[in-house]
């Protein structure tokens, strides 16, 4: 079966014969158009909405467990404090929700842009990237200080996986901002969108790792 008798599958010279064409609609037909796009594009919408309620999710659900930990026998408040902190509170898990939620988002709107075709998804993953690399990097400061102005969290194999991980993957996040400069098409497919899924995946592992140095070690847990 050839990708033309695909319905939902569209070459890229097909993609660009079709915004070419939509160049030259008239204004009623390019609202229908555009109308039509946003409708078929809903189930992404949908998956957005529900990666964000599970996120959101995720915390609350490390918040309970934080409670449940203190008033049991073993007490994570007995951990080593963070460094770098506003009014005793740590800013690097601030910081780490916010680059995490724009590469995610980042991997969702490049999905879109290739199902789709429509450019409005690849202008979104350019600005998500860019957001995700500035606020990640103020992250890894934060952590990078915490990590090494105490020996006791550098003792911990999980410290290893989360630091070099996020570095890792804060790296590839600013490759692909690069690979997203490029024109139409290829700004996404394939390496693009290579890059934000290997980011997303390493970020999972590291987001493990965190979760074990505050929720079983107590890094940066106070009463």
């Amino acid at each position: 079966m050839t990708s033309a008798s695909v319905p939902w599958k569209i070459d890229p010279p097909q993609k660009a014969r079709r915004q070419e064409t939509n160049c030259n609609e008239s204004p009623a037909a390019a609202t229908r158009s555009h109308f039509v796009n946003f409708w078929n594009i809903r189930r992404y919408l949908v998956l957005a909405y529900v990666g964000v309620l599970a996120y959101v999710g995720k915390l609350k659900i490390g918040s309970l467990m934080q409670a449940h930990n203190r008033s049991s026998n073993y007490s994570p408040a007995g951990g080593p404090r963070s460094t770098v902190t506003i009014a005793k509170r740590p800013i690097h898990p601030m910081l780490v929700p916010f680059p995490i939620v724009c590469f995610i988002g980042t991997l969702i709107t490049d999905i879109a842009y290739w199902q789709t075709g429509n450019i409005t998804w690849s202008n979104f993953s350019a600005w998500l990237l860019t957001f995700g690399i500035v606020l990640g990097a103020l992250a890894a400061i934060a952590g990078l200080i915490d990590f090494l102005s105490n020996r006791i969290i550098r003792n911990h194999k999980a410290a290893w996986i989360h630091m070099i991980g996020n570095g890792i993957a804060w790296i590839l996040a600013v490759i692909n901002a690069f690979v997203h400069t490029h024109d139409a098409w290829t700004s996404v497919v394939p390496t693009g969108l290579i890059l934000s899924a290997v980011v997303v995946l390493i970020l999972l592992f590291t987001a493990w790792a965190g979760w074990s140095l505050v929720y079983r070690h107590g890094v940066g847990v106070a009463e």
